[in-house]
């Protein structure tokens, strides 16, 4: 502007008035296109920070998603590492279900290190198998680190899951940006509401601001419209004396050179210089607010000035509330002032959390401290990771090898070179080919290292001096991020436990551990497989059954271990007589079996009888003793006697047992007569246990007499079996099966119980008393509850132990004849009648018989039937009285029938007599003494009588 134009000629007041009145126009037009331009930067500024606020909202809700997310993948990734290695699908699924139950989450996708889906997060698997859908996926299994992408709806992310530093597959989740889209809309709204009510009220105070200015603007302007206008009146009235014309003022600025061109330029500069230092201090901002690091200014006190936003995501305060907090309330420094220099602490966060930091200070020229601090939690845990690794390389049970991509050995742990035997030079430099035996195994495991497979198998590896030691090898590879493999790994497990304790389970499932000759399960896969080619090639083949005679008495004699040397002396002594196609078993105790294969004719097998039983016969020395000892042989021919094998077993079972029943070294063939009369024994057997609950055994009681008394003395109680189909069953026959099943306990309880209570009851109803003559068997009287069940016996049928007599064979006497003793002299206090029956006819020491606390010697019937007539049994009747006598015992004759049979007694000394036979006295004089006829029944057609047991009262 170059003035103001020239001045009319007007009186002086006229030109000062007209002057401010021009100055206030100005001004007042200044003031509005000031007030006009303010106004619409501040509605622009206004637009741009609605739009910078919306856009920061957007970034900050994205941010604090990809935060949440990169959290929510990291700790799922560090879950599932462990079930993802071992592909635990149970594991998993209770690890995923959290995530997946989370409302922001799309998918989830777990993948190996193939890129193929191992578990999609939901308890079924339909896609297992399948390329993951996403080419972020792989691009992370390529560069073994966190990707994200963020679009419009969604937000995806891809995490590796490592293994130490293997990367073994990746995690892919997808997340949904709805909820975060309403959440920015909403603040969107309330935002805009806020701006508005802030422009509203900005609008107003603009206006009255403006009035307030104007007002003051225009008395200022006048004012200094009268303070200029002075010059300009002094001006006139000098050109008014000059005579001169008015002239136009013209108001040039100033040149560059004087003060105030001086003064512009050090403005402008100051200007530019504050531009760049803006420029540049927002620049510095972005930076610090960018670094990885938290960054802390504190002043000289230690309190805290300046943070940049990573301090706050690490320590999880919000910046102003990081500002003036001393920096020692965040970093725990372990009792150490903030010096300058570089250590390691712990970092306190707002939930009261740690996590251990590196610290780098610096001060600032007494000013304060620029404190750098980094997160090392991750470093550490690598850091340990990486000792446990090696701790588990050098530590590990299983051997683990390292080679390059070439298969050459470059180290080995402590447990590879353990299990070979080689020291870690002699390996290295070696190829692990090379190593195996098998060289088709090498061949696999070279082509698998040049192929960069995987390969798992067993193989055998080559140790120390040539030792073959088997392994369980897994074979696999190490890759960089472009794929190129650089390293293989082998693991070793060595098997050789594991095969010696196959081979122990082998030896165990298969073979005898004291022969070491083929067990049970062996022998019956042998016999079927010999049958089968017997069959197949029209031969007969055999089965030899063995039972040792007399090995319980000399294992019981010598002791077990004598009878297990016995039992391996016997197996090598067999074993030498068979041929090598023969096999040779032993099934059980002291039964061996031998299988006889490639017969022509069934007296081959008769023939390896023969020679076994001849081996027998030659003594066994063990542990300096001669023992003897025969053997039962059952023989069954296959095809001829069975066409399976456990029937052909079992008959050559049967014939050992027919064959032990005949006496000792005797071999029996089976027979189907032989079967029939097996067949009746257990049929007889069968019809003996329903006897007991069918009520089919009863008791007939034989007088006993004494003729010079001409009275009853006692009765002895006989069982009967009266079967309803096959009639009257002898007890020669049936009381020997009892034996052998196991039931002549519980026949010998009903037989003692009912012939007590039978003669209680007789006591009681005829007024007469006499004894009651019970047998009792070996296995009874070796019971140890024998004397306290008599006892509770004749207390229940309240019979006295006097009249109670208990009849015992001989053989039964001296088995364990000191024990014997004991129980007969705690009987004998008891009071009860005790009785050798059928002497004579078993073995009998006189030095035991003397101990003995008896009462009465029954001479057998045998001798009683021939001793009229027969000189020996007449002599050996004669001494067995005179021995009774002489010891003080009572003497009674068995089976007396004939009245010359009771003259031949009575004229040796022996009154009492128990037979068929019943004196003509005892018959016609009947005197008190005897019992009442109606008790006395007599056999059709015959003179011989017998005691039946007649019904009992309830009491």
């Amino acid at each position: 502007m170059k003035g103001f134009g020239r001045i009319p000629r007007l009186p002086f007041s006229n030109l000062s008035t007209r002057f401010a009145f021009f100055i206030s126009i100005l001004f007042v037009v200044l003031l509005l296109g000031l007030t006009a331009s303010y106004w619409f930067q501040f509605q622009q500024g206004m637009s741009r920070l609605k739009q910078a606020s919306g856009k920061a909202i957007e970034v900050e809700m994205a941010t604090f998603l990809e935060q949440q997310s990169d959290l929510l993948v990291q700790l799922a990734a560090e879950q599932l590492a462990d079930p993802l290695y071992y592909f635990d699908f149970e594991k998993l699924y209770s690890l995923l279900t959290p995530f997946r139950q989370a409302p922001q989450v799309r998918y989830l996708y777990v993948y190996d290190a193939e890129g193929k889906i191992v578990h999609d997060g939901k308890r079924s698997i339909p896609a297992y198998g399948q390329p993951v859908p996403d080419d972020l996926a792989m691009q992370v299994l390529r560069s073994k680190h966190q990707e994200h992408i963020l679009t419009a709806t969604e937000l995806r992310m891809a995490i590796p899951i490592t293994m130490g530093d293997v990367v073994i597959g990746g995690l892919l989740a997808g997340f949904s940006l709805d909820r975060i889209q309403d959440s920015s809309a909403l603040m969107h709204r309330q935002l805009s509401t806020i701006q508005d009510e802030v422009l509203n009220n900005s609008l107003v105070i603009l206006a009255l601001t403006l009035l307030f200015l104007c007002v003051l603007g225009l008395g200022m302007a006048w004012l200094l419209a009268n303070h200029l206008s002075q010059p300009i009146r002094r001006l006139a009235i000098m050109a008014r004396e000059l005579g001169q014309a008015p002239m136009s003022v013209d108001f040039d600025p100033p040149t560059r050179n004087d003060e105030l061109g001086q003064l512009g330029r050090a403005f402008a500069e100051m200007t530019d210089n504050l531009r760049r230092t803006m420029v540049s201090r927002d620049f510095l901002n972005r930076i610090v607010d960018n670094l990885k690091e938290s960054l802390f200014v504190t002043d000289a006190k230690g309190h805290i000035r300046f943070v940049n936003r990573e301090a706050s995501r690490m320590s999880g305060y919000m910046l102003h509330d990081l500002i003036g907090r001393p920096v020692a309330h965040l970093v725990r420094l372990e009792g150490q002032a903030l010096v300058e220099g570089k250590w390691e602490a712990t970092l306190i966060r707002c939930d009261g959390s740690t996590c251990p930091v590196a610290i780098r200070c610096s001060s600032d020229a007494g000013e304060g401290y620029i404190c750098v601090v980094e997160d090392i939690s991750q470093q550490l845990r690598h850091h340990r990771e990486r000792r446990l690794a090696a701790k588990v390389y050098q530590g590990s049970s299983e051997g683990i090898v390292i080679m390059d991509s070439r298969g050459t050995i470059l180290s080995a742990n402590p447990a590879t070179l353990e299990s070979l035997g080689l020291q870690s030079h002699e390996l290295r430099g070696r190829r692990l080919a090379d190593l195996c035996i098998d060289e088709g195994v090498a061949s696999q495991i070279q082509s698998s290292l040049e192929g960069g497979q995987r390969w798992e198998g067993e193989a055998w590896i080559r140790g120390k001096s040539s030792e073959m030691i088997p392994f369980w090898l897994n074979l696999s590879s190490i890759r960089e991020r472009s794929g190129v493999i650089t390293y293989y790994i082998a693991i070793l497990l060595n098997l050789r436990e594991r095969k010696e304790a196959e081979q122990k389970i082998f030896q165990l499932a298969y073979f005898d551990p004291l022969t070491q000759l083929p067990n049970r399960v062996q022998f019956q896969e042998r016999l079927q497989q010999t049958m089968v080619l017997a069959e197949s090639g029209a031969h007969r083949m055999a089965v030899v059954f063995l039972d040792l005679d007399r090995f319980k008495i000399i294992n019981d004699t010598y002791g077990h271990a004598a009878g297990d040397a016995l039992l391996q002396a016997v197996a090598k002594r067999l074993q030498g007589l068979l041929r090598s196609e023969d096999t040779l078993a032993r099934l059980g105790g002291d039964e061996f079996a031998i299988i006889l294969g490639y017969l022509k004719q069934s007296e081959e097998a008769v023939t390896v009888a023969k020679k076994v039983i001849e081996a027998y016969a030659r003594p066994f020395v063990i542990e300096n003793f001669q023992m003897y000892t025969g053997a039962s042989i059952g023989i069954s021919v296959f095809p001829d006697d069975a066409c399976d094998c456990t029937e052909l077993l079992k008959h050559a079972d049967l014939a050992m047992y027919q064959a032990k029943s005949q006496g000792c070294n005797l071999y029996r063939l089976y027979s189907k007569e032989l079967n029939a009369t097996i067949t009746e024994h257990a049929l007889l057997e069968n019809d003996l246990r329903l006897a007991l609950e069918r009520n089919e055994l009863e008791l007939y009681y034989q007088p006993q007499w004494h003729l010079q008394d001409n009275m009853i003395i006692g009765l002895e109680a006989l069982l009967r079996w009266h079967h309803p189909d096959r009639g009257w069953v002898s007890p020669s026959v049936f009381v020997p099966l009892a034996e052998e099943c196991g039931l002549i306990s519980r026949i010998g309880e009903w037989v003692l119980r009912t012939a007590c209570r039978q003669m209680r009851h007789w006591q009681r109803s005829t007024g007469v008393y006499c004894l009651i003559a019970v047998n009792i068997s070996a296995l009874q009287f070796k019971h140890p509850a024998l004397l306290r069940w008599i006892e509770e016996l004749l207390q229940e049928t309240a019979l006295l132990p006097e009249f109670l007599e208990l009849e015992l064979t001989e053989t039964t006497l001296m088995t364990h004849a000191n024990e014997t003793i004991d129980i007969l002299q705690r009987l004998n206090q008891l009071g009860v009648q005790l009785a050798v029956d059928d002497f004579g006819t078993g073995h009998s020491s006189l030095n035991y018989l003397k101990r003995f606390p008896l009462h009465r010697l029954k001479i057998d019937r045998g001798f009683i039937r021939h001793v009229t007539d027969d000189p020996n049994d007449a002599a050996i009747v004669k001494t067995i009285i005179h021995l009774g006598h002489n010891l003080g015992l009572s003497v009674l004759a068995e089976g007396v029938e004939t009245q010359s049979q009771v003259d031949y007694m009575v004229s040796r000394g022996c009154k009492c007599m128990q037979g068929y036979f019943t004196p003509n006295c005892l018959m016609q004089k009947r005197p008190k003494s005897c019992f009442d006829a109606s008790t006395v029944l007599y056999r059709k057609g015959t003179e011989k009588n017998i005691l039946k047991n007649t019904p009992l009262s309830n009491k």
